[in-house]
């Protein structure tokens, strides 16, 4: 009996690692260090500068998706000079595909929302 009691109690710790590791693994994927590498990769897929005051995410409450939730946003287009303000927001908010993340390192966006945007764009007369 004390065998089959330290049996299930090993079962249960193993898998209780298992089910714990997915939210670690997240939890240092967003850190703020991790944040700063994000920020410096955005002028490969944008020509624009972007800030972010606070970053937050869930991951409990929203699974099998993240939410990140992006405070302060500001993003600085680089196709004018000087470079000029494009967009505010207060917030930004994105489910992202979990699943997809930890599988294959893909960022899967779900659903976005952005929160008191505020979108500064004028017409070139040569474009």
């Amino acid at each position: 009996m004390k065998k089959l009691a330290k049996a299930l109690l090993t079962i249960a710790c193993v898998l209780g690692i298992l089910l714990a590791l997915p939210f670690v693994v997240l939890q240092v994927a967003i850190t703020p260090s991790v944040r700063t590498e994000l920020l410096k990769v955005v002028p490969d897929y944008i020509d624009a500068e972007v800030e972010i005051a606070d970053m937050d995410y869930t991951l409990l409450s929203t699974w099998p998706d993240v939410s990140v939730m992006l405070k302060g946003l500001v993003v600085y287009t680089n196709v004018v000079q000087p470079k000029d303000t494009l967009l505010c927001a207060d917030s930004l908010l994105a489910k992202v595909d979990a699943g997809a993340f930890l599988s294959d390192g893909k960022v899967r966006i779900e659903s976005l929302f952005i929160g008191t945007p505020q979108v500064f764009a004028q017409t070139l007369a040569h474009a």
